[in-house]
C-alpha cells in the first residue's frame, strides 16, 4: 500500500496467492467486502497500524468492509489496531474458526466487542487495550478455552448483567498474561480474588479508571482483603482511586501462599498515592525479584535507594540483567 489521501485496497488478477497483506503507511483506507473476500488463503492481514507512535492516525471510509471477513477461512492473524470509525464488530466474525490473534488496540471508537468473538475458539491472543469507550465485555470469555493472553479486559458498571464477570476467567486454563481496566462506576467486591484460580497466570496489569468525583451514587466499591498470587512473575498496579485507599493497597496481595513465596520478577507501582509499604520488606518478600518501578507513591519514597532518576530498580547481581539490556515492556505492552 503506497501513501497518499485516500488509498484503495486493491487486488492482483490472483488474489488466491497472497498469504500477507500488511499496511506500511497508508493512513485513509478505503476497501469493500468483495474484495476482502477474495483473499480466500490469506494468513495474515494486518490493516492496523505497527508503528508506537500517536501520529500515525490510520482511518476507515466506511466499516461495511469487514463483512467480508467471514471468507477468511484460513485467515490467523488479524490486526485492526488503531483505525478510527470501527465502533463494533460485525457478528460474520464468527465465520474466521482458524483466527488465533485479533489485535484492537488503540482502536478508540470501539464500543462494542460482540459476543460473536467469543464463538472463535481458536483464540489464543485477544487485544482489546486502550479502547476507553468500551464498558464491558461480553459474556462467554471463559468459554474461550485456547486464550493465552488477554489485554484489555473491562470490568463495567454493576448495573449491567450481560457482561462478563473476573469469575468467567477462571476456566481458561492457559492464560497467562492479563491486563484489566476497572471502570468508574465498577463494584469489584470479592472478584479479584477469582485471579487467583488461573492457575497459569504470569503477568498481570490491573488499572483503575476516572472515580466520579460524586461517588454517592454509586455503593463505593469494596476489595477483598486477602489476593494470593504466588505464581506471578510480573504485577503493574495503575491509578488506584485516592478514596479506596484505606481498603486497596499492595498488603491485600498476600505476599506468602501457603508457604510458597512470590515469584515476581518485575514489579510496577504507579501513581499509588496512599500506598504506605516498606521497600525493604517487598525486596525481602520478593525473592525472585529482579526489577521494579515505583512512580508517583508518595507514601513508599521518592528518592529510594538503588532506584535511578526514572524510578527504576535493577538488580544488577542476577546477571545478565543490566539497565541497559533490561527487559522491561512499556506499558502498553504490559
Amino acid at each position: 500500500m503506497k501513501e497518499k489521501d485516500q488509498v484503495e485496497i486493491t487486488l492482483e488478477s490472483n488474489p488466491n496467492e497472497l498469504r500477507l497483506l500488511f499496511n506500511l503507511s497508508a493512513q485513509y483506507l478505503s476497501c469493500n467486502k468483495e474484495q476482502l473476500a477474495r483473499l480466500k488463503l490469506i494468513y495474515t492481514l494486518l490493516l492496523g497500524r505497527w508503528q508506537n507512535l500517536s501520529r500515525h492516525h490510520i482511518e476507515v471510509e466506511d466499516t461495511k468492509f469487514l463483512d467480508g471477513l467471514q471468507s477468511l477461512k484460513g485467515l490467523r492473524y488479524l490486526s485492526l489496531q488503531g483505525i478510527s470509525r470501527i465502533t463494533e464488530l460485525p457478528k460474520t466474525i464468527t465465520g474466521l474458526t482458524n483466527l488465533l490473534i485479533l489485535d484492537l488496540r488503540l482502536c478508540h471508537n470501539l464500543e462494542n466487542v460482540t459476543a460473536a468473538v467469543t464463538s472463535i475458539k481458536s483464540l489464543t491472543h485477544l487485544d482489546v487495550s486502550e479502547c476507553y469507550l468500551l464498558d464491558k465485555m461480553p459474556q462467554g470469555i471463559g468459554s474461550m478455552t485456547n486464550l493465552q493472553v488477554l489485554k484489555g479486559f473491562v470490568v463495567g458498571s454493576a448495573r449491567s448483567t450481560d457482561q462478563c464477570r473476573l469469575s468467567e476467567l477462571t476456566h481458561l486454563k492457559k492464560l497467562w498474561k492479563l491486563s484489566i481496566r476497572i471502570g468508574s462506576e465498577a463494584q469489584i467486591g470479592e472478584d479479584l480474588n477469582e485471579l487467583s484460580e488461573i492457575e497459569k497466570l504470569r503477568s498481570l496489569k490491573i488499572a483503575w479508571g476516572h472515580m466520579k468525583s460524586s461517588p454517592s451514587e454509586y455503593t463505593k466499591p469494596k476489595t477483598s482483603r486477602t489476593f494470593s498470587l504466588g505464581k506471578l512473575e510480573k504485577l503493574v498496579l495503575e491509578c488506584v482511586p485516592d478514596d479506596d485507599s484505606e481498603e486497596i493497597k499492595l498488603s491485600q496481595l498476600s505476599l506468602v501462599s501457603e508457604d510458597v513465596r512470590w515469584n515476581v520478577e518485575i514489579l510496577r507501582l504507579k501513581f499509588l498515592k496512599e500506598l504506605k509499604l516498606e521497600w525493604n520488606y517487598m525486596k525481602r518478600e520478593l525473592i525472585q525479584l529482579r526489577c521494579a518501578q515505583i512512580y508517583k507513591c508518595p507514601k513508599i519514597g521518592s528518592s529510594l535507594p538503588g532506584f535511578d532518576e526514572n524510578g527504576f530498580w535493577v538488580d544488577e547481581t542476577r546477571v545478565p540483567i543490566t539497565r541497559t539490556n533490561l527487559e522491561l515492556p512499556s506499558d502498553d505492552n504490559a
